[in-house]
């Protein structure tokens, strides 16, 4: 630097962004935007870098929003974006980060990773905070077209995104391919259910899937009699079985169903019964999501009738 420090160093704003203005080179530049004490100054100075890194570096040590936000505007590549995106503590720098991605397959990994790190830590922000994070994932979400993104954000992220994802699709395939996921947010999987149109899917669903793990929803679109008699006749859940036959027009074939599933029942909690005869349990709980881990991939459930708890783990988790 020679004897003298820089001009942009000084406290004069006029002094140090002339001085800033007329700088080309690309290192003394990044020391101007890294250490420049007016925030103006800084700012003068990272619009005008063109390392993509450097600028992301700027972006993550300043403390001034100001010179965070002007650095971000200066970023195009994707993967740099989303870095910040993600790691960023400051909501105004994630957000500015955010609205600037436009690379679908970026876009629905960062959607997935902030949905659910908003989920967890979303009670401890500012409402400020809460709702400009809610706006700028909407916006995101808006942006994702590409329907394979879509059901990965169906599949691995959380409510409301997830369903609202979920919504979002229209290629049969995807939809029954979040069908069958083990979604992160079981109402994504219901809404997917929910839009299901092939008959024999739906019937092959309802059949395979409990009452309150998306058989309800399954059953509820098959209108054929024929697929809703082989659910009657196949069902080895109780509710759903009875739900198929409620809507059978076929009298003497319910008095058939009936007769074959007769069952001398003894309740064995709120939720369970058991054949005295056969000794056939039947119901399901009707389990709540009730807490998760994300390190682990952990989801914690909580029947809402009997109190009965248990965990399911997903490769979300991170070793």
């Amino acid at each position: 630097m020679g004897l003298f420090a820089p001009s942009y160093l000084s406290n004069n704003t006029a002094k140090a962004l002339k001085t800033v203005q007329q700088l080309v080179d690309q290192a003394e530049l990044l020391r101007a935007a890294k250490t420049a004490p007016v925030a103006a100054v800084r700012s003068a100075a990272v619009v005008r870098l063109d390392d993509q890194r450097a600028i992301a570096d700027v972006v993550m040590t300043d403390s001034q929003l100001s010179v965070q936000q002007a650095a971000v505007a200066r970023i195009t590549d994707q993967s740099v974006l989303a870095e910040i995106a993600l790691n960023s503590p400051v909501t105004g720098v994630k957000t500015a980060a955010v609205t600037k991605l436009v690379d679908q397959l970026v876009l629905a990994r960062v959607i997935i990773s902030l949905s659910i790190e908003f989920s967890r830590h979303n009670r401890f922000l500012l409402k400020s905070d809460q709702q400009e994070i809610e706006k700028t994932l909407e916006t995101a979400l808006g942006k994702t077209t590409d329907e394979s993104c879509l059901a990965d954000i169906a599949i691995e992220g959380e409510y409301p995104l997830s369903t609202r994802a979920a919504d979002g699709l229209h290629d049969q395939s995807l939809i029954v391919k979040v069908a069958l996921a083990s979604c992160r947010d079981y109402l994504a999987r219901d809404e997917a259910v929910a839009r299901i149109a092939d008959q024999n899917i739906l019937k092959d669903y309802a059949l395979s899937h409990g009452y309150y793990s998306g058989g309800k929803e399954a059953l509820d679109r098959v209108s054929d009699q024929d697929k809703l008699k082989e659910i009657a006749a196949g069902a080895s859940h109780h509710m759903i079985r009875d739900s198929a036959m409620e809507r059978i027009e076929d009298k003497a074939f319910i008095e058939k169903v009936r007769r074959e599933h007769s069952h001398t029942w003894e309740q064995i909690n709120q939720c369970i019964r058991k054949c005295q005869t056969c000794g056939l349990e039947a119901g399901e709980h009707r389990y709540a999501k009730v807490g998760s881990d994300y390190y682990s991939g952990r989801s914690d459930f909580k029947c809402e009738v009997c109190g009965d708890t248990h965990s399911e783990y997903t490769s979300m988790g991170v070793g």
